[in-house]
């Protein structure tokens, strides 16, 4: 409140509206093979037709699991978020792009253009210039030996001569830019760039020319030049146009501000493109670039910066800062942070006296030369040739040439070429993890409900088939028990079958999605999985149910135990089906996953119901758009699936094809076995982390702990009223906040849930009495 110094009235407002966040709609996520479109991108899709646009209609098995499953998805209200697979043989995608590094005496300028050695790293001025990379592939132990530090010792000489395609010649560079995401670079020139400006690039006035051309590979290590007319856009442009590739990293890294003071000269910007295809462009071959990631800050190893939110200086490191990257480690060469003065860069004024420069034609520009002189006082003009040029022998173009030009985009991956005429299914599980990897924020990648979308059934087929998958094509799971032997495989009675690879190479896809929803920053989310189909289908046509004394106990419900037997969560949940479509592209009837039509029966309940409500039975698990499913269970064989938590899928003659069970894979007895539950605390803890973020910082007080009560209760009133929970209990006052607690900066939130449970097995008792009996004498 404003103070007054005589006698009058102020008025201050305090808002204290805060309310409860409400829930967002559904996101439904499916991963899975198109034959076009960006990979390992997600995108949201509106419609079926807008699917087809980037990912077009599909051509093999794999591909109508994927499209089956997005069209039973788009079903429904909900956000269908989807990432595309890509084709190709797993490899491993160990690369690193070396950097080099030239010195610049500063001083008087006589010393010319000089080979890094052991003395320049105890310059206390001078001009480090890297250079042009190169690029080099490494093998698994090479590049644990490398993130060890013991593939090689790193040289004092680290600009001495070119980096050359021996790796040991990585011991010469003076910056390392490693793979971490071990992404690849595809035969359509997609994948992550890596692109890298100092801080001169920033000053007013001058044109974006920082990047003026992308490099991709054509061979293992072989840099080409990515033809302009591949790029969706301009790499370089004036200051007035906006979208030029340049124009995008220069303002990536406008935290540097050279209209003030030349505080940031040590200071570089290493920022991480993802080139793509573009989504709706008509031109089938062009790419487009989109900033990714940008990590700011200096060589030097001591270097500090002040906290924005106060409290002690923090690392200004680059190697530091860029660990925060999913996609690169980034290390420096020791030496170049071994400075006699103060140990740091900066001299005795706060300014650095060691330069750090990208080296580039830019440097000496014409239109750049008085916008960077004005930087430098004439009292310093012996310094300007760091970027202005030498006296005497040698000069920046010079140096530029020496060290060559690396004003451009690098690719950061292993070249990958793919044959999408044979379309090989490759390593589901790495792939899926490489996605995965970046989903971990849910801040940035929210979704309510991820669908294995049959990729477990893709990847085992395709370890089968020499990496290839064909839905019409048989898949040896075993046979169940007849009179010429006993069963084999997944159809063992007696316990599973550990050696059978379809079993582990299944298992390996589903464990990538439980990794995920089992991080501790996620857990947020609920997976559907396919069982492997060829339980139910074979030959692409043939109900395996059909054969001769088949029956649902011997030939589906053990292989189903079989296939899960390893799996105890409540994050989990699978159907015991899948679904006969009608394929519009191929204009056959095909079998597809069963995950997308679950989803979409989530979906609509939460639209019409509560996420707390079971997406089963007559009035929620009705299952359209299916020609068929599997098995028709009756009263037994469900109950024989719902035992063991296979949901089963029935079919009524009024009704049609029903879900008939909502139970999770944790197998021990607890609420959170039965989806509806599950689902109950995985959107109240959404809302409520939503919520309570809005008090961080917040005094620890009496007043703050009532008003977190206050404004969770009606998200939790709601649920009551909602039939989500009989009656709930917050905690939130001294006695979880004592003084201990609140000296330690915590809060604690204790809530308390009696959750609803679902009427699943309803007993219905007739009782036949005399014509003289009392009711009343009964009941009472």
């Amino acid at each position: 409140m404003a103070r007054l110094e005589s006698p009058g009235v102020s008025i201050n407002e305090v808002d204290l509206s805060l309310r409860p966040i409400r829930s967002a709609a559904t996101t439904i996520f499916i991963p899975g093979f198109a034959q076009k479109g960006p990979t390992d991108d997600a995108i949201k899709i509106a419609s079926i037709s807008e699917f087809e646009q980037i990912y077009g209609k599909p051509t093999n098995g794999a591909e109508r699991y994927f499209y089956h499953t997005v069209y039973a998805a788009l079903q429904s209200p909900a956000d269908v978020l989807v990432t595309r697979l890509p084709y190709g043989t797993a490899v491993d995608n160990y690369s690193v792009l070396g950097f080099p590094a030239i010195y610049l005496s500063a001083g008087d300028c006589t010393g010319g253009v000089a080979a890094l050695t052991a003395q320049h790293y105890i310059q206390t001025s001078g001009v480090y210039m890297l250079g042009a990379p190169t690029h080099y592939t490494l093998t698994r132990p090479q590049y644990d030996s490398w993130l060890q530090g013991s593939l090689f010792a790193y040289s004092t000489a680290c600009g001495q001569s070119t980096l050359n395609s021996n790796i040991s010649s990585l011991k010469h560079a003076a910056l390392i830019i490693a793979n971490q995401s071990q992404s690849d670079v595809s035969s359509q020139k997609e994948g992550y760039y890596i692109g890298i400006v100092d801080n001169t690039t920033l000053s007013p006035g001058l044109e974006n020319k920082s990047i003026r051309r992308i490099y991709t590979l054509s061979s293992e290590d072989s840099f080409e030049i990515l033809s302009t007319d591949r790029i969706g856009s301009a790499l370089t442009g004036g200051d007035t146009e906006e979208g030029s590739v340049s124009q995008i990293i220069e303002s990536g890294a406008s935290s540097f501000d050279l209209t003030q003071d030349r505080s940031y000269d040590d200071i570089l910007s290493i920022c991480v493109f993802k080139l793509s295809q573009s989504v709706f462009s008509k031109n089938s071959i062009q790419l487009s670039v989109n900033l990714n990631e940008v990590y700011q800050g200096s060589l030097d190893s001591h270097r500090q910066q002040n906290s924005d939110q106060g409290g002690p200086a923090t690392s200004y490191f680059i190697d530091t800062i860029a660990s925060k990257s999913p996609n690169i480690i980034v290390k420096t060469n020791p030496y170049l942070s071994r400075i006699i003065q103060g140990n740091t860069y900066l001299g005795n004024n706060g300014l650095p006296t060691v330069k750090i420069r990208i080296a580039s034609p830019g440097l000496t520009d014409s239109p750049n030369l008085d916008t960077i002189n004005q930087f430098t006082s004439a009292a310093n003009a012996q310094n300007r040739c760091d970027f202005i040029g030498l006296s005497g022998t040698a000069s920046i173009q010079d140096a530029v040439a020496a060290i060559g030009p690396a004003d451009a985009l690098y690719p950061a991956g292993v070249y990958n070429p793919v044959d999408l005429s044979v379309k090989i299914i490759g390593n589901v599980p790495t792939k899926l993890t490489k996605i995965f990897d970046t989903f971990k924020n849910s801040d940035v990648f929210p979704f309510d409900i991820a669908v294995e979308a049959g990729l477990g059934t893709i990847f085992a087929a395709a370890c089968a088939n020499d990496g290839s998958f064909d839905d019409f094509t048989y898949f040896d799971i075993g046979s169940a028990a007849s009179s010429t032997g006993a069963a084999t495989k997944l159809y063992k009675q007696s316990q599973p079958d550990s050696t059978d690879p379809s079993t582990s190479n299944y298992r390996a896809v589903l464990n990538t999605f439980q990794a995920l929803v089992d991080d501790v920053s996620r857990k947020d989310f609920i997976i559907i999985a396919d069982p492997i189909i060829n339980i139910f289908i074979q030959g692409g046509t043939f109900k395996n149910i059909n054969k001769e004394s088949a029956t649902i106990s011997k030939d589906i419900y053990y292989p189903l135990r079989n296939l899960y037997a390893s799996y105890n969560t409540s994050y989990i949940t699978t159907y015991a089906t899948c679904v006969k479509v009608s394929d519009p592209s191929s204009g056959m009837f095909t079998w597809v996953p069963f995950s997308g039509y679950a989803a979409s029966i989530m979906a609509n309940t939460d639209a019409n119901f509560q996420p707390w409500y079971a997406p089963a039975g007559f009035t929620r698990g009705i299952v359209g758009n299916a020609l068929d499913i599997a098995i028709y269970p009756r009263q037994k064989d469900r109950d024989t699936l719902y035992k063991s938590s296979f949901n089963p899928v029935a079919f009524f003659p009024n009704e049609g094809f029903v879900i008939y069970g909502q139970k999770t894979l944790l197998k021990k007895p607890s609420a959170f076995d039965r989806i509806n539950v599950r689902r109950l605390f995985i959107a109240l803890e959404k809302v409520t982390k939503e919520t309570l973020k809005f008090f961080v910082f917040e005094p620890n007080t009496l007043l703050t702990r009532t008003r977190v009560i206050n404004t969770l209760t009606p998200i939790f009133e709601n649920a009551k009223n909602t039939e989500g929970v009989y009656d709930y209990l917050i905690i939130c006052d001294e006695r979880n906040n004592t003084p201990d607690i609140i000296d330690a900066n915590e809060l604690v939130v204790d809530i308390y849930l009696k959750p609803v449970r679902t009427a699943e097995f309803i007993l219905c008792n007739f009782y036949a009495t005399r014509t003289s009996v009392d009711f009343q004498e009964i009941v009472g």
